[in-house]
């Protein structure tokens, strides 16, 4: 799961930002490997190191915190948490997910992918 955060519509201007925590790195090298797919596994950091506008956030102890009290407040898992942390932080006003359950998380938009289609 690749979540991307903007600084507006996601798409409305060549100008948009597009943030996510280097989490998403850990994230896209899973499920590849244990489905069979490790070729999948360069494609996507290929796609983390080069897509345009694309800014791999730090973990640093001040998100730890941060995700830690979301986590707390909202029930998230921890990888969740940390992903909303980030965007929170450096000021994301939307989230793409395939999670529902990042709606009750206030501080920006939430946009499902099932809601685009």
């Amino acid at each position: 799961m690749l979540c991307l955060f903007a600084g507006d519509r996601l798409g409305a201007d060549r100008k948009t930002s597009l943030l996510t925590s280097e989490l998403s790195l850990l994230e896209i090298k899973v499920a590849p490997p244990a489905k069979k797919s490790v070729e999948v596994v360069g494609e996507y950091e290929l796609f983390l190191d080069r897509f345009p506008n694309l800014s791999l956030l730090p973990i640093d102890r001040l998100l730890l915190h941060r995700a830690a009290r979301l986590r707390a407040r909202h029930r998230l898992i921890t990888p969740d948490a940390i992903i909303l942390a980030s965007g929170l932080i450096h000021g994301a006003t939307l989230a793409v997910s395939n999670d529902q359950g990042w709606k009750k998380v206030c501080g920006f938009e939430v946009v499902c992918l099932d809601e685009l289609g």
